[in-house]
């Protein structure tokens, strides 16, 4: 029987000493700046994380970077993200910064995706369509990488590869930001008027400044030939501002 206690307890130890081991390794995974105040810690087959890291990106990468380390381990990821922006703050900086990135990558390529952004206590969620898969990722990227975002709920379509709706896109740019009274808005590099087409159907999303000019770009894109139909969302920045106040 003493013999049996023995084993017993030299059997708990050897198990402590892995988990240890196992907790270790992960530990030194995650070196550098990023993951100063990451701790790790292992219960049997799972390893915990704890601690804080400064943006959304390294709390993912910390969970990858533990599977990666122990792929048979289960990943209780209890990091914390730090936040001090407001959720009004958060929404106005992720906004632009979607609204304005991949610029210049392919011609035209921000008018033609549109994107809205939630706040909530931190958690953002994000909803549109993209243009392609990389305008999509490059969107979650953005958040993902932004200081004070605790959590993304992303629920972002992608619009179908088509020669024809690529062809219209183009025509329906063209035609907007092509009109004297909306030609000043393609000085804006992020496109404020967004052109969503998808089989032959056309949606318009953005913000422009007057209702003259939501009506006239709604009867540039119904003269377009090929357009099925049209959808026009544009928001009226004055008439926005004063639901505001």
């Amino acid at each position: 029987m003493k013999t049996a206690f023995v084993s017993l307890a030299l059997l708990g130890s050897s198990v402590l000493f892995a988990q240890s081991d196992i907790a270790q390794n992960v530990q030194k995974k995650l070196s550098g700046d990023r993951f100063k105040d990451v701790h790790v810690s292992a219960d049997g087959n799972t390893l915990t994380l704890t601690g804080s890291v400064r943006v959304l990106a390294d709390k993912i990468d910390a969970e990858n970077k533990a599977h990666k380390a122990d792929k048979s381990a289960n990943i209780n990821n209890q990091l914390q993200v730090s936040s001090s922006a407001s959720d009004a703050e958060l929404q106005r900086k992720l906004s632009e910064k979607i609204a304005y990135d991949r610029v210049g990558y392919i011609a035209d390529s921000p008018a033609f995706s549109a994107f809205q952004v939630r706040v909530d206590n931190g958690n953002v969620m994000l909803d549109g369509t993209a243009y392609n898969y990389p305008d999509r990722a490059q969107a979650i990227a953005d958040i993902e990488s932004t200081p004070g975002v605790k959590s993304l709920t992303e629920n972002v379509e992608v619009a179908p590869a088509s020669i024809n709706d690529d062809e219209l896109r183009l025509a329906l740019y063209r035609r907007i930001y092509g009109n004297s009274v909306l030609s000043r808005y393609a000085n804006d590099p992020a496109k404020p008027i967004r052109i969503i087409v998808i089989n032959g159907h056309c949606t318009l999303y953005g913000t422009v400044d007057r209702e003259m000019d939501k009506t006239v770009a709604g009867i540039q894109a119904n003269q377009v030939p090929g357009v099925f139909s049209v959808d026009n969302k544009l928001v009226v920045a004055e008439q926005h501002n004063k639901k505001e106040r």
